[in-house]
């Protein structure tokens, strides 16, 4: 037994406060490793959460039910302005099989590398499906409720393990983020999954906070959601891996088991579409591996280091600018605001980034002084208001492992939604300076407060230019593209009038065109051709062009051309 005099200097945060300290004679014999790890895991097996008094709680309630409320509005409003491509349409068209009750989907949509996705998706998208095939309908029924659910539980999970104000500050600046938003009104299966990484911080948080707990379960069955929602999960496998390995003290073994074994049988469709198809998609993960592309043929690039990961994660976080969504009409965009605006609208990317990547040195400077017994008196205050156990941590190894990891791979091309998956751990080390500075006084107050209100106002400027820019030009020519609306009138009318699509069959408009033949509302589609006119006799084929991307077809001369929006239809012979 330790003296009380013998245990290290622990805090004793109000949020949260441990039940004992570690006794430094018991670590001496150990082993540097064993040291380490048993440092780590100094944060209390069993902490009690700070009560809220009464009227606290009221305030915190109505700024959470605020908070949701705003996130709810940015993503379920002006649903004609969403973006729908061919992805989002084959996935409703994939869903409708399952909804007619004429079987289950073995496999999803094709990913960017050519392989089919588990069906995990395609499941998803038929729970709104059975109500309505409306696309509109569909991504909110989907993804605009599950990213408003993403933002409620950033405060539920964050709240008890950093405290009030770091709760509130992460799912706002959650909630009100551009590219969040963006990615909450697209129906792409990148786009659930941020629900289902808070569901795997929760399971982290719970398997270091309760020992032998069965919840540990859960883990590999997020973990197999996860993954075939999106190959970029692979990362989060790794360092699952590592993760149990390191507190494998903690695990409750026979429950881990119990897990793997259903989240295995979760892939029951999939694999049984490999086993009929000469697991063609698996052969293809392997070739990957090897460095190959997945027919075996040799890549088109040689693997290079890159920091694209780093920028990507701070721009779709802390970033307003639009220029991946825009392309060639960034500058357009750019020239529809003013100068106030775009300084704004700058100044809070700014503000945003520096908290990001400050925030994430705090993270990394916790760690370190936590595994060196608290060395650094001023961190271990820091520590002690900000990061009471273990909260910090977590954040470096969630955020710097994953990077670390897509590194290493070193594929031929990133894309920003690679990095989704990381949500909120951004916003969680936007929260923190913040923090720290409201404590030093009423100018760290008056500067925090500042802070905020330039980089919440950023945010609005660049959602509410956006959406008029939408409103006013139909889309932009680049990743967003046409907006619903305007494809919505063109395939109710194409269906309408019985024209085929010709040489486009593959694109989102020819499913949209057998979702309104099949579904839609067609004395709807009826009377749009009787007030545009029916297209000539004897010219059933047309051809669609986007004059965003293509604007030499803006003046375009054809017998019979409708105009919708960007989008040209011509009929052909």
């Amino acid at each position: 037994m330790c003296s009380k005099s013998g245990y290290l200097p622990q805090a004793e945060p109000e949020r949260i406060r441990p039940q004992c300290g570690v006794c430094p004679q018991a670590l001496q014999a150990q082993s540097p490793l064993a040291l380490s790890v048993q440092l780590l895991d100094t944060s209390p097996l069993q902490a009690y959460h700070r009560p809220v008094e009464s009227k606290e709680r009221y305030w915190l309630i109505a700024v959470v039910c605020g908070i949701v409320i705003v996130a709810a509005v940015l993503r379920l409003s002006d649903l004609d302005l969403i973006e729908l491509k061919g992805d989002e349409a084959v996935a409703i068209h994939m869903a409708l099989p399952m909804v007619e009750g004429q079987g289950i989907p073995k496999v999803g949509l094709v990913n960017s590398v050519g392989l089919r996705n588990p069906p995990l998706f395609i499941y998803l998208v038929a729970l709104p499906t059975w109500m309505s095939v409306e696309p509109r309908f569909v991504t909110a029924g989907l993804i605009g409720l599950t990213s408003t659910l993403a933002v409620l539980f950033t405060f539920l999970v964050i709240r008890p393990r950093f405290g009030n104000f770091i709760g509130v500050m992460s799912s706002l600046f959650y909630a009100i983020a551009p590219w969040p938003i963006l990615y909450g009104r697209k129906l792409w299966a990148q786009d659930v999954l941020p629900l289902f990484s808070l569901a795997l911080l929760w399971c982290f948080f719970t398997v270091h906070e309760k020992p032998k707990t069965k919840w540990v379960a859960a883990i590999p069955i997020v973990l197999c959601a996860l993954w075939q929602l999106h190959l970029s999960a692979v990362g989060l496998i790794l360092m699952a891996g590592i993760y149990l390995l390191t507190y494998r003290r903690r695990i409750h073994w026979g429950a881990l088991v119990a897990g793997t074994v259903l989240a295995t049988m979760m892939l029951t469709p999939y694999v049984l579409h490999q086993v009929d198809n000469d697991w063609q998609d698996v052969r293809g993960f392997q070739r990957m591996a090897q460095g190959k592309k997945p027919d075996g043929s040799p890549r088109d690039s040689e693997k290079k280091w890159s920091s694209d990961g780093v920028r990507w994660t701070a721009y779709i976080s802390a970033g307003n600018d639009l220029e991946y969504a825009c392309g060639s009409s960034h500058d357009a965009y750019q020239g529809s605001q003013s100068a106030v605006v775009r300084f704004i609208r700058n100044a809070g990317t700014v503000l945003g980034t520096l908290l990001l990547g400050f925030g994430f040195l705090l993270c990394c400077a916790f760690s370190l002084n936590r595994l060196s017994d608290g060395r650094v008196p001023w961190l271990q205050q820091l520590q002690s208001r900000v990061d009471p156990v273990y909260g910090s941590g977590t954040m470096v190894w969630w955020t710097l492992g994953y990077l670390l990891i897509f590194t290493a791979l070193r594929l031929e091309k990133v894309f920003p939604h690679y990095y989704i998956i990381l949500y909120p751990a951004q916003f969680v080390c936007m929260a923190l300076p913040l923090d720290i500075f409201r404590s030093r006084g009423r100018l760290g107050q008056v500067t925090t407060y500042l802070v905020i209100s330039v980089v919440v106002a950023g945010n609005m400027l660049t959602l509410s230019s956006f959406r008029q820019y939408l409103h006013d030009h139909g889309g932009t020519a680049g990743d967003y593209g046409v907006t619903y609306e305007h494809k919505d009138l063109l395939t109710q009318y194409v269906a309408a009038s019985g024209l085929v699509l010709d040489g486009w069959r593959g694109w989102e408009y020819g499913h949209l065109v057998e979702m309104v033949r099949q579904y839609g509302d067609f004395d709807a589609a009826s009377e749009l051709v009787e007030v545009r006119g029916s297209p000539p006799p004897g010219r059933k084929k047309v051809r669609i062009y986007n004059t965003l991307r293509q604007p030499q077809y803006a003046k375009t001369k054809c017998l019979g051309r409708q105009d919708f929006g960007p989008l040209v239809l011509c009929p052909r012979r």
